[in-house]
């Protein structure tokens, strides 16, 4: 669609370009996340703290520390053995 050849209000060019933008970002982020899924899960204060702890210590956020972890325990195998 080209703006200059219709005959649209100015409120309803700025909605459309605003959905166009909203579009693209999530087609964006689609394409970014195509190999992630999002999960959410209960965690007490406590570990929700020290989760927030740990993300700042190495400058990573949650998410990548949580699946740091995932990893180096599935690879490792040393905590979760017993349960």
């Amino acid at each position: 669609m080209f703006f200059d050849q219709e005959d649209i209000g100015r409120n309803e060019r700025t909605a459309m370009i605003r959905e166009i933008k909203r579009r693209w970002s999530r087609k964006q982020f689609d394409e970014r996340a195509a190999d992630k899924k999002q999960v959410n899960v209960m965690l007490s204060k406590t570990v929700i703290a020290q989760l927030d702890t740990l993300a700042e210590t190495h400058g990573l956020k949650r998410a990548q520390v949580i699946e740091s972890l995932v990893r180096m325990e599935a690879d490792a195998g040393v905590y979760l053995a017993d349960a």
